[in-house]
């Protein structure tokens, strides 16, 4: 029995040693997946999104309830923001100007606003239509 201790405890040893090596490179590695790399999306709409002169901006915080995506179900044209007071606001995106902006802006995009995320959006007013021109991950 006595023989058996000694490796045992050098196997635990060595397998807590190696399990604290592995989590401080996971640190000083790349950011994991649910890391934002990114802090802010800008420049995502004209202020003559509405054909004229929007009529306000306007910022709201929340979180993302819901994407959706064009019938080609690759473009996210919008989502749901939940506010703090769970309010719901529809958000749309300007894909036609995000694209001749940045072909990564719309990458970028779908994999940032996912579901759950925190954000603070700044948006443009055409009556009761908002479109985002600025993304902040919070």
């Amino acid at each position: 029995m006595n023989k058996f201790i000694f490796p045992l405890a050098m196997i635990l040893i060595c397998s807590v040693s190696l399990s604290a090596q592995i989590k401080q490179k996971r640190k000083t590695s790349h950011p994991p997946r649910d890391t934002i790399l990114f802090e802010v999306l800008k420049n995502l709409a004209h202020a003559d999104v509405c054909g004229a002169k929007a009529d306000s901006a306007e910022t709201y915080v929340g979180t993302v309830l819901k994407r959706d995506f064009a019938e080609d179900e690759m473009r996210l044209s919008g989502f749901v923001l939940r506010t703090a007071r769970d309010n719901r606001e529809y958000i749309n995106l300007d894909y036609d100007h995000i694209s001749g902006v940045a072909a990564s802006a719309t990458s970028d995009l779908r994999d940032w606003l996912i579901k759950g995320r925190k954000m603070k959006v700044f948006v443009y007013r055409c009556r009761r239509i908002l479109t985002a021109y600025k993304i902040i991950g919070l």
